[in-house]
């Protein structure tokens, strides 16, 4: 026998919830962005129950990651050259500047509900609007000395989100 199915359940669950964790995630968002039930979900983490490959493309779809992170054991992402969209550089200089806290605020926006998602951009324009009036689109990165300030027709930069 190749695999020990219960061993590798179990190791299956441990790296979905690492994934979670990775992400900010609890398994309840992960359960409705992948459309299993939360229940199952928690079933399979634990290794109780054994997934159908469909359950478990949804689990990655859900958490942007290939199956094969999923199942295979032993490598890391920072191990293997990427197939995501960003690549580690790319990601590093978009999130220059950035704290924990706003990187944990975009993890949590892109695991929202497409409709949710789109109540936040009405929310941010309506915001921009009241800050900087119907002119709030021709924003622009303010080159200051503190990288990451926005800067509204050579308005004031702001320092931090609780200006608006």
């Amino acid at each position: 026998m190749i695999y020990d199915l219960e061993i590798e359940c179990g190791v299956l669950g441990q790296r979905i919830r690492e994934f979670c964790e990775m992400r900010g995630m609890t398994q309840y968002i992960l359960s409705q962005k992948a459309q299993v039930s939360n229940s199952g979900l928690n079933s399979i983490v634990r290794g109780a129950t054994k997934p159908s490959i469909y359950t478990l493309l949804r689990i990655c779809n859900a958490l942007g990651i290939r199956i094969q992170d999923l199942l295979v054991g032993g490598k890391k992402q920072e191990d293997e050259p990427s197939s995501y969209p960003l690549d580690r550089l790319q990601a590093d200089e978009l999130f220059a500047g950035t704290s924990l806290d706003e990187r944990q605020w975009l993890y949590k926006y892109r695991y929202l509900p497409d409709v949710d998602q789109k109540k936040v951009q009405d929310y941010m324009v309506q915001l921009s609007i009241e800050r900087w009036g119907e002119n709030y689109d021709s924003c622009r990165y303010a080159e200051t000395e503190e990288k990451g300030d926005w800067d509204a027709d050579g308005g004031e930069a702001l320092k931090d989100v609780s200006d608006i």
